[in-house]
């Protein structure tokens, strides 16, 4: 072999490597937009899903007064605290009092 053979052997050997690294890159990149694809589209999909699919769960839920409305918005029911003393309505859709509770004692009854 002369050393043209030996530079052409040379010169192919080089351009076989570059083109598997290529290939490689290629493949490399296309997984990574294909990520950075599917977490784009979960994250569009989780911001449609409406939040009574995944309702919020607490051991312990501390407030002065707890509000039941309707899909309208209006008050349909409360818990409340009055007085001093634990106090549950139910309101009908016109806001009158259609069930209420009344303490059984006071706090002072049970002092004594």
């Amino acid at each position: 072999m002369n050393s043209h053979d030996v530079e052409m052997h040379e010169l192919l050997d080089r351009v076989g490597k570059l083109e598997r690294q290529n290939r490689s890159w290629k493949i490399g990149s296309m997984l990574v937009i294909l990520a950075i694809g599917i977490s784009l589209t979960a994250a569009a999909r989780a911001q449609q899903t409406p939040a009574q699919q995944n309702p919020l769960r607490a051991t312990t839920v501390v407030a002065q007064d707890f509000q039941l409305r309707d899909t309208a918005g209006v008050l349909r029911g409360e818990l409340s605290i009055s007085s001093g003393e634990p106090k549950f309505e139910l309101y009908n859709a016109a806001g009158k009092v259609v069930w209420s509770t009344t303490p059984r004692f006071t706090a002072q009854s049970r002092l004594n």
